[in-house]
């Protein structure tokens, strides 16, 4: 829940306290030849910190509407716990756990804050959006809006398409 409190910024900062090269990992990726700053590394990390927990919330909703009784018959009939999980459990949330993907797709590409601090000159659409708007204003900037709206917008659109047409 850290990462929907905390400012977008505030995120970026932390990430690079923790991964940057004095930081405590990023000092450990060093070893390893990675770098958590003004990488495509570090635009992925800040575009999971910023999504995650859309994709946690819808999870968590979606496993808590999974009728206890069906892991419990799936279990007396001698199904192993593993086995229930991914034959009963999983499928039954499927379509929660895809709509939380798709939301959280959604966010991370989206995602400007955290992005703009830990990978300062990212090639992401929503740095590129806000590059436009300062150099050259609003009408050439619209275009890269557009083209972020249609990129981030058809996989959730068409999960709660899916779930609505299969589910209702």
């Amino acid at each position: 829940m850290i990462p929907l409190l905390m400012p977008p910024l505030v995120i970026g900062l932390l990430l690079v306290y923790f991964y940057g090269p004095y930081g405590i990992m990023g000092h450990l990726l060093t070893h390893f030849g990675l770098s958590a700053t003004n990488t495509i590394l570090a635009v992925v990390l800040a575009q999971l910190y910023e999504s995650v927990p859309y994709y946690v919330f819808a999870a968590q909703a979606a496993f808590s509407q999974i009728d206890i009784k069906f892991e419990r018959i799936s279990l007396s009939l001698g199904v192993s716990p593993w086995q229930t999980l991914r034959r009963v459990i999983f499928p039954l949330a499927r379509p929660g756990l895809l709509i939380g993907f798709a939301m959280a797709f959604a966010r991370a590409i989206g995602a400007f804050g955290a992005v703009i601090v830990v990978a300062y000159y990212p090639n992401t659409l929503p740095v590129s959006i806000w590059i436009a708007l300062e150099e050259q204003g609003l009408p050439s900037a619209l275009p890269l809006a557009l083209l972020l709206i249609l990129v981030a917008l058809p996989l959730p659109l068409a999960t709660v398409l899916w779930r609505r047409v299969h589910h209702d």
